[in-house]
């Protein structure tokens, strides 16, 4: 039986490392993109270069929105047959499911200037 991701060290630092590689990814893409020409085409009203973002921050924000959902279900139903195990658990969701939400946040702040902004301006 494997650990729930909010209760392991890993699990906990997941959705932090998932925007840290959001970040790297999208600035990355968009230097690519620019160079390449990816901003002259257009498909849908948007570029080829705002549709590879948007894809890669969708692709970022789906694993860390499950994270917080398990957090939240970690936080809310700990075992009563241990205390201090209990207990422990609700911390470590409660901790999970706050660096989840603010990796949300952070993706979509990274993320906004794709819609703000002109691309290769």
């Amino acid at each position: 039986m494997s650990a729930h991701p909010s209760r392991t060290l890993t699990g906990v630092v997941a959705p932090m490392v998932t925007w840290a590689l959001h970040l790297v990814v999208v600035y990355s893409l968009a230097g690519i993109g620019c160079r390449q020409g990816w901003h002259l085409s257009v498909l849908g009203g948007l570029s080829t270069l705002t549709w590879v973002l948007l894809a890669v921050t969708v692709a970022a924000l789906l694993p860390v929105a499950w994270l917080a959902a398990k957090a939240w279900r970690d936080a809310r139903s700990a075992p009563a047959e241990q205390a201090t195990a209990a207990r422990r658990q609700r911390f470590m969701g409660r901790v999970s499911l706050v660096l989840a939400v603010l990796s949300i946040i952070a993706i979509v702040f990274t993320a906004t200037p794709i819609f703000m902004l002109p691309s290769c301006s």
